[in-house]
């Protein structure tokens, strides 16, 4: 009977230790579950959300596409440069941004782009400030490994990340949602800057020596002009001013001017950064 009850009680905390190992496995396996469902269901709702710009593109049903960053979004009217214009110009976005938003359109669904081209994403490359802003729309990784290695090397171990559904989608979720059960597919993306900044003189900017591109700089042309291949589609290129000035014509953007039209050079390419009043 001693005996029994000996060995009766060494089993108790064995037979405790495997009910909690269990226990935890379940809660892990219905975490990783969980994370998948989300990551799916999200990954559908994505690409029939207004939240995604390139839903928004092909749903305007626009020929003609305007991409780029502030400058284009708040500069580039559609109901000024014509019928069938669609305005997908984003704040705070990069040459990046145009590079994979271009890649995320089926082919043949634009004839057009008219690109708002930024200097400085020549300059800086992904050194840029407005890089990461493309993580606004991370779930153009799965099907462009290009946004991975763009994004990666501000965020370490992004390829595994992009494995989470949660991760995938982390701030996103709601926003695709809402965009899904109540999309918006309302207007022509244009937003004009409703205040005006007072008149007044600019000062002279002194002749600056002209900064090369960097190699990530001239890769986002590449990569842009594959995109446009890609939809077999004209390329219009303009540079919009900022603060009045005209970048296209100071000596210090001179080498990532040259260096954009040597990178789109033979494609069906109208280049209105020369064009003046």
């Amino acid at each position: 009977m001693h005996a029994t009850s000996s060995i009766s009680a060494s089993e108790a905390p064995r037979a405790s230790k495997r009910a909690v190992t269990i226990a935890l496995i379940v809660v892990v396996a219905v975490l990783l579950l969980a994370d998948q469902l989300y990551g799916f269901a999200h990954d559908q709702m994505f690409t029939q959300s207004s939240y995604d710009p390139a839903a928004r593109v092909v749903h305007s049903g626009a020929q003609t596409l305007v991409l780029g960053s502030s400058g284009a979004h708040r500069g580039l009217d559609p109901a000024v440069l014509g019928p069938g214009v669609y305005n997908a110009a984003h704040d705070g976005q990069s040459g990046y941004y145009v590079a994979a938003l271009l890649n995320a359109l089926p082919q043949g669904a634009i004839k057009r782009v008219i690109y708002g081209f930024d200097t400085e994403d020549v300059l800086s490359g992904l050194a840029g400030p407005n890089v990461k802003h493309l993580a606004k729309y991370l779930p153009w990784a799965l099907t462009d490994p290009q946004v991975t290695a763009w994004l990666e090397p501000g965020e370490p171990l992004l390829r595994v990340k992009l494995l989470s559904g949660f991760y995938r989608y982390r701030g996103l979720g709601p926003g695709v949602m809402r965009g899904y059960l109540r999309p918006n597919w309302q207007g022509n993306g244009f937003e004009p800057l409703r205040e005006a900044m007072a008149p007044r003189p600019l000062p002279e900017i002194p002749p600056r020596p002209a900064r090369p591109p960097v190699e990530s700089g001239l890769a986002m042309l590449k990569a842009i002009r594959a995109g446009v291949e890609r939809l077999d589609a004209e390329l219009v290129v303009v540079v919009t001013p900022i603060y009045g000035y005209d970048r296209a014509a100071q000596s210090e953007y001179s080498r990532a001017m040259s260096a954009m039209r040597e990178a789109f050079s033979g494609l069906q390419f109208c280049d209105l950064t020369e064009v003046s009043d």
